[in-house]
């Protein structure tokens, strides 16, 4: 995860823009992102492209029940990319998944539900990637090698008066996030120069390799859970519309 200055934002943009061939198609400033070249790029996508997130909006309240009591259980890590928030606990969460392990212990005795809905999701896992052309023919000419996508599943806990700073996420994924607990008028998500917020059991995708930023304005925490699965444009096209 990349942190970026307004200023840095802004002479990253100048400076694509000057090339004769923008693959990245960048609009604005508040548009720059890192998503791989190939694929499609835009800031929220439509959640009912990818159905099995209504089997988590259909089975909220179990989800939202055993996270919530799982986190009283286990208590929340602080995020160590401390350098995007201003208090060193604005910013927590509890991991399901995590350089591609699945907490077990998590799983099996606090949240089933939840990671029975996810665990076996081809969305979350590496296998069977498409590069696409234009990035094997960077890869050859530049010597180098693409990291894997980061796919990660966690509940996240966003302080009152936290502000995420603007930052990028990692290339060749989406994010969802459900609402678990949004206090109402509480917090925002700006992704791309888009802004919005979440709603309880409901889900939002986003591309989260745009720069985008979170604030929680009110009183109480704000809680999601957050989804890092691999971009559709990457995936196996019979195993991304698979149902549950």
């Amino acid at each position: 995860m990349q942190g970026m200055g307004a200023s840095g934002i802004v002479d990253t943009f100048h400076i694509a823009s000057t090339l004769h061939d923008n693959e990245q198609k960048w609009q604005t400033p508040q548009a720059v992102h890192a998503q791989l070249p190939g694929l499609r790029a835009i800031p929220f996508w439509d959640k009912r492209q990818f159905p099995w997130l209504r089997k988590l909006e259909e089975r909220f309240s179990e989800v939202q029940r055993e996270l919530l009591s799982a986190i009283k259980t286990t208590g929340l890590i602080r995020n160590p990319d401390d350098f995007l928030h201003q208090k060193i606990n604005d910013w927590e969460f509890l991991a399901l998944l995590l350089n591609g392990k699945w907490n077990d212990r998590v799983c099996q005795q606090l949240t089933p539900v939840t990671c029975g809905l996810l665990r076996h999701r081809a969305e979350f896992g590496a296998e069977g990637i498409r590069i696409p052309d234009m990035v094997q023919t960077a890869m050859a000419e530049g010597d180098f090698e693409l990291k894997a996508p980061v796919a990660m599943v966690k509940v996240y806990a966003l302080r009152p008066g936290a502000w995420l700073r603007p930052h990028f996420g990692s290339h060749g994924r989406l994010a969802a996030h459900l609402g678990l607990v949004v206090p109402e008028g509480c917090c925002s998500l700006t992704v791309g120069g888009q802004k919005t917020t979440w709603e309880e059991g409901k889900a939002i995708v986003f591309d989260d390799a745009f720069v985008h930023e979170a604030r929680n304005v009110g009183d109480r925490s704000r809680l999601v859970l957050g989804m890092f699965f691999v971009h559709p444009d990457l995936q196996d096209p019979g195993a991304q519309h698979s149902e549950l």
